[in-house]
């Protein structure tokens, strides 16, 4: 009875352990079907995206035919492939060579280059984005363009106008394929400068305007500026009252009477020059070379930014004393400054000086109040003989309206 119930252990034990074995086997099974299907499986797919374009060829294109390529060096193409996992996984997009051979164009216009494809040993492309890249083929060239202004919107006031827009260049220099440079007419900046009460500066985009008059976009067209500034110019007038200036002050409203004509002139400018503007000073007078009344013609000169509406370009400038009378003095007060150590002489012990001012101030003079100096500090034996100093007249004069007309020299010798 024993024995019976032992061997039924042993066979229930013997029939666990086979069916341990057989689930093992078949998990081993399954593990081996999943590394053949996800690892070693030759039908394995994958993609490679953006894998650039390689030209070839395109040396001899420029070379033996002049021509260039202007689309299609950033050309990409998106491959499928098939493989094992293993075998793809050791490679990117830098191992795969994907060329088009332009050696074989002679002639310009748009042409479709068939793609040849090198994968690495294991791989097998299925499937391409494209078979061949669009390439435009030209001789390649440079042209020099003329730029123009143009103001698509603009609004002054009533009695201003607008003057000839002023760009920071002339020309520009175009490159790019011949057939779209020789079709160029001109590059165009368009400006809209608004309501605009002064001259403005405005920085533009170009555009390059064909024969036709149509803009041209062409994406292999090179502008050396694609950028300019344009002076949009804005003036009015305003009439101005003509004035002189005085040298030296002595000249004032009771002593003198100053007349220009005209008395006016229109000036055609930028309202923000001419906003502060009342007159216009036409000469600066020396009171002391003006020894009697007298009349001169001086030319009406205006700044830069301004012109003058008016053909004439000159004005009659008089100047009329008013109870000023002049006297001359013989003066012998004469002062020489000179270096210490250098031997001279001054030849001239008097000099007639006139003078002009307000009557009871000159009659109030002597000569004794006046002086008469040089200065020849700096001269030394080298400069021996004679020399005429420019001398400097003094005054003394309380009322401060005297002054001395012409010029006067002092003689001396230097030993």
């Amino acid at each position: 009875m024993k024995g019976k119930k032992a061997a039924a252990q042993n066979a229930h034990k013997a029939k666990k352990w086979h069916i341990g074995t057989m689930l093992l086997c078949v998990f081993c099974a399954f593990i081996f079907w999943l590394y053949v299907m996800e690892v070693d499986s030759p039908n394995y797919e994958s993609e490679f995206l953006d894998v650039p374009v390689n030209l070839v060829g395109v040396s001899t294109l420029e070379n033996e035919h002049n021509l260039s390529v202007f689309g299609g060096f950033d050309a990409v193409v998106d491959l499928k492939v098939k493989g094992s996992r293993s075998i793809i996984g050791r490679y990117t997009i830098a191992d795969i060579n994907v060329t088009a051979d332009v050696s074989g164009i002679t002639q310009a216009g748009s042409h479709e280059v068939a793609l040849f494809f090198d994968l690495p040993e294991g791989l097998t492309m299925t499937e391409s984005s494209m078979s061949a890249v669009s390439l435009y083929i030209d001789a390649r060239s440079s042209a020099v363009v003329e730029v123009r202004s143009r103001l698509s919107s603009v609004t002054i006031p009533e009695s201003y106008e607008l003057g000839d827009l002023v760009a920071d260049t002339d020309t520009i220099t175009v490159s790019g394929p011949k057939t779209i440079l020789d079709d160029i007419d001109y590059a165009q900046v368009s400006l809209e400068a608004g309501n605009i009460e002064t001259s403005v500066s405005m920085v533009g985009t170009l555009e390059l305007i064909s024969l036709s008059g149509d803009v041209i976009t062409n994406p292999y067209v090179r502008l050396s500026k694609t950028e300019v500034r344009v002076n949009i110019p804005v003036y009015c007038y305003k009439d101005l009252r003509l004035t002189a200036a005085t040298k030296y002050g002595y000249y004032t409203e009771e002593n003198t009477r100053i007349t220009i004509d005209p008395e006016t002139v229109t000036v055609r400018g930028d309202p923000a020059v001419l906003a502060d503007m009342e007159e216009l000073v036409v000469t600066t007078l020396d009171e002391k070379a003006i020894t009697e009344d007298s009349s001169m013609i001086v030319q009406i000169n205006v700044p830069d930014s301004l012109t003058l509406v008016e053909e004439s370009a000159t004005a009659t400038v008089a100047i009329r004393h008013i109870g000023t009378i002049t006297k001359t003095f013989n003066v012998r007060n004469i002062d020489v400054s000179v270096d210490s150590g250098l031997d001279y002489e001054v030849l001239t012990s008097t000099i007639a000086v006139t003078v002009r001012g307000d009557q009871d101030a000159v009659n109030a003079l002597s000569a004794d109040d006046i002086t008469v100096s040089a200065d020849l500090t700096g001269y030394t034996h080298s400069s021996m003989g004679l020399v005429y100093a420019e001398g400097t007249v003094t005054i003394d004069d309380p009322t401060g309206t005297v002054y001395e007309l012409g010029e006067y020299n002092i003689q001396v010798a230097i030993q």
